[in-house]
């Protein structure tokens, strides 16, 4: 999981939570930890992603 967050930009925009990537990684074994502890007891549940369709010029396709 380090490796993983090692490799996630971090000039991004918070995440739904509203946490930046500077205050996650102020903790950041602690919320790994806590991360991994919820994924094997099944309690985390990744939220929905809205996906928009965005109609171009030329193109057939149709929601």
């Amino acid at each position: 999981m380090y490796c993983a967050y090692e490799l996630t930009r971090k000039d991004g925009a918070g995440g739904i939570d509203g946490v930046e990537a500077e205050e996650y990684e102020r903790n950041l074994g602690e919320n790994l930890q806590s991360l991994a502890g919820r994924l094997k007891s099944g309690l985390y549940r990744a939220p929905a992603v809205k996906r928009v369709y965005i109609p171009k010029a030329g193109s057939n396709y149709r929601v």
